[in-house]
């Protein structure tokens, strides 16, 4: 099935604009369309609900690819070349529980949408790739199976974790200071810290990364896995 939505080309165009295609494939995509429909200078062009026989758009800036299970993300990746151009930005939408899912796919991936609570980060995941930043784990440095994403966890300290948590949520230097009972300077060291540990060149790149993939995965780790992480990291 695919749904197009006939753009008004008599309308000057906003050089800021941005065009999305979707191809969805076992997954509602309602969710997602709506929270890039309230993004700015964001409009969604197509909509394909995999399979489809539809040929997408010639050229969109952004082809999202949304699913729920790696075999789904496999069919999907046959659509990269149909539905893009040569200037696309190849985005994954997935479930925060799958954040280390989908397997060989981010060697053709510019950045990474988290469905659910992770919506809430999407402008910035736009501009991360707009930038040419990804936060999906350049192969074959980091595996795909959520290790490259749990060495970095283990760089962080409980405090330092506990910091990413707040900057994930978007709080300032100052908020996470009295959150935490810390003093703002010291808050401010130690965001500087978790950027160099992270690799990341400012606190939103951190606090995408973190929303998107780094606290998913501390959630999901059992209690003696956090623990132990805790008694690395003081070493």
């Amino acid at each position: 099935m695919i749904e197009q939505h006939n753009r008004d080309d008599s309308r000057t165009a906003d050089p800021r604009d941005r065009h999305c295609a979707v191809v969805a494939a076992g997954i509602e995509p309602g969710p997602l369309l709506a929270a890039l429909r309230s993004v700015p200078h964001t409009h969604v062009g197509d909509i394909g609900i995999f399979p489809s026989n539809g040929r997408g758009a010639q050229e969109a800036d952004y082809l999202i690819l949304a699913a729920n299970d790696s075999s789904r993300f496999l069919s999907l990746e046959d659509q990269i070349d149909r539905w893009s151009g040569r200037r696309t930005r190849i985005l994954l939408a997935l479930p925060a529980s799958k954040c280390s899912m989908p397997g060989d796919l981010p060697r053709r991936a510019d950045g990474l949408i988290l469905l659910g609570a992770g919506l809430r980060y999407l402008a910035q995941s736009l501009k991360l790739a707009e930038d040419g930043y990804s936060i999906l784990p350049s192969p074959p440095a980091e595996s795909a199976n959520g290790a490259g994403y749990l060495e970095k966890l283990c760089r962080l300290s409980e405090i330092e974790r506990a910091i990413l948590r707040l900057l994930a949520a978007g709080d300032s230097n100052r908020i996470i200071a009295e959150t935490l009972e810390e003093s703002e300077a010291r808050v401010k060291s130690m965001v500087r810290a978790i950027l160099i540990k992270l690799d990341c060149r400012n606190r939103t790149e951190a606090a995408v990364l973190a929303a998107t993939v780094l606290l998913p995965l501390l959630d999901s780790l059992p209690e003696d896995a956090a623990a132990e992480m805790d008694s690395e990291s003081d070493d």
